[in-house]
């Protein structure tokens, strides 16, 4: 299968799942690598290293590829919301693992983090 063509005529928004070790954040990684402009990953996990993206990347340069991390729910939802209101600059925006500080936050104010990520 040519990923780079199937990639490219596919917009829209997707959401990858399963278990921990199956290679959803190996699956983002080459999604970035077939998107021809600029891609943004949030990585809240940090588990998306450069080092190997570059293993695997046929990009030379990585100009155009920007990786956050945020430090907790509230950093991750800020985060998300000032890539959508420039979404017009990325040709790909991925998301390692959206749950995560949304468990954390849900500890300690579930209605409060409920309303945060349905928005």
């Amino acid at each position: 299968m040519n990923l780079s063509k199937q990639f490219s005529e596919a917009k829209g928004l997707y959401l990858v799942y399963g278990k921990a070790g199956t290679g959803k954040t190996t699956f983002l990684k080459e999604l970035a690598n077939h998107t021809k402009g600029k891609a943004v990953i949030i990585d809240s996990e940090n588990g998306f290293s450069i080092d190997r993206f570059k293993q695997i990347s046929s990009k030379e340069e990585l100009d155009e590829l920007f990786v956050t991390k945020p430090k907790d729910f509230d950093d991750q939802t800020k985060m998300i919301s000032n890539i959508l209101e420039h979404e017009d600059l990325f040709d790909f925006i991925g998301v390692d693992t959206i749950g995560k500080h949304y468990r954390d936050a849900s500890k300690i104010d579930r209605t409060k983090a409920n309303n945060e990520l349905a928005r």
